[in-house]
C-alpha cells in the first residue's frame, strides 16, 4: 500500500502527538520559570502536534486550571499568556 505525502504527514502527526502528550506545569519546569523559555516550549508542541490537536491541547489545559475558554488561532496567544500566568 502505498501513501501520499499528505496521508504519510498526518500519520506522523498522530504519532508524535501521543509521544508530545504533556502537561503544562511539566513544561514550566523544564522552562525553569522563564517566560520566553515556555513559550518556546509551547511553540515546539504545537510544531509537533499540529494546529488543531494543539489547540485542543491547550483548551484542555485551560480548563485544568480552571479557564473556560474556546481557543482558535485568533486567540492563541492570548490564551497562552492566561495559560503562563495561572499556572506559575
Amino acid at each position: 500500500m502505498k501513501l501520499t505525502k499528505n496521508e504519510l504527514r498526518r500519520i506522523i502527526r498522530e504519532e508524535l502527538s501521543l509521544v508530545v502528550e504533556t502537561d503544562s506545569k511539566q513544561l514550566i519546569k523544564k522552562a525553569g520559570g522563564s517566560e520566553k523559555k515556555f513559550y518556546d516550549l509551547l511553540s515546539d508542541t504545537e510544531n509537533s502536534m499540529g494546529d488543531t490537536k494543539y489547540y485542543q491541547w491547550l483548551s484542555s489545559e485551560l480548563k485544568k486550571v480552571g479557564v473556560s475558554k474556546r481557543v482558535d488561532k485568533y486567540s492563541q496567544a492570548d490564551s497562552e499568556e492566561t495559560l503562563y500566568k495561572k499556572i506559575k
